[in-house]
């Protein structure tokens, strides 16, 4: 090998645990690399790798890892692994950088998002599944290795199902996060429906004077209202003292209304 390192000089006195030099052989270089802790999972002792040198451009050795040190640095968040070269020509020197590249074996049949789908909530990573009609569910999941853009799911979800990517959430707690979730999956209200007799039809301002039968959904004794009735609806042909079933739902304003009318005995 050759003496990197000469620690002594001629008429030195030495102890047991003086180190007098260091000898390294360029012949075989160590390449100290760092990978970020999402894609340690790819990392495996015995797996080919590459490296380049800025110094010669096109040049490409050929290596493998070696060993994989046991713990993550817990500044920069990633795994230290020593990979083996053989140095042909002694061109790649010691102490310099270089580009490395591992060639991680390829896994059949891996479910996978992008990342861009994953919403951190803090403690868990949850999805947002499509199910149609405006309709939302929220999933949480189990993330795996990343590759690219790509996350690899390991429970959570299914293959087919689809998954949101473009909404955006602007977010800034926890709290927000399950808050949105909720919103966005909270399962359709029941539908209410009671029966009543109408007292008055006003065309004009669009509302129905009713007296109704208790409403056990809202806790409502039998009462003569007014009811706001929902765009859409036809008031024609209704008239005073006729009795009708009414569907009741809570409007944008937060009064309730009516939205839909039937023949009074009719199912809704």
């Amino acid at each position: 090998g050759i003496v990197s390192a000469l620690n002594i000089r001629e008429g030195m006195y030495v102890m047991p645990q003086t180190e007098l030099m260091t000898l390294a052989d360029p012949s075989t270089v160590w390449i100290q690399v760092e990978v970020f802790e999402q894609q340690a999972g790819w990392l495996a002792v015995g797996q080919k790798a590459e490296v380049r040198a800025p110094h010669t451009p096109g040049a490409v050795w050929a290596g493998a890892v070696e060993y994989i040190y046991p713990d993550v640095d817990p500044k920069t968040r990633t795994v230290r692994a020593r990979l083996r070269f053989p140095n042909p020509g002694e061109r790649l020197k010691f102490n310099m950088f270089a580009d490395v590249t591992i060639h991680a074996e390829p896994r059949a049949d891996v479910l996978h998002i992008p990342r861009e789908a994953l919403i951190p909530t803090g403690t868990e990573q949850r999805v947002m599944i499509a199910l149609g009609e405006g309709r939302f569910d929220a999933r949480s999941v189990e993330t795996g290795i990343e590759s690219g853009d790509r996350v690899e799911i390991r429970s959570g979800l299914k293959e087919g199902e689809q998954v949101v990517t473009s909404a955006q959430f602007l977010l800034d707690s926890e709290s927000s996060v399950r808050a949105s979730l909720k919103r966005l999956t909270a399962p359709p209200k029941p539908e209410i429906w009671t029966e009543g007799v109408i007292n008055a039809v006003e065309l004009d301002t669009h509302i129905l004077n009713v007296t109704h039968e208790p409403i056990p959904e809202l806790k409502w004794p039998t009462m003569t209202m007014d009811f706001p009735v929902a765009k859409g609806v036809k008031l024609d042909g209704l008239k005073p003292e006729s009795r009708r079933r009414l569907r009741i739902s809570e409007g944008e304003d937060g009064r309730y209304q009516v939205d839909a009318i039937q023949a009074a005995g009719t199912q809704p």
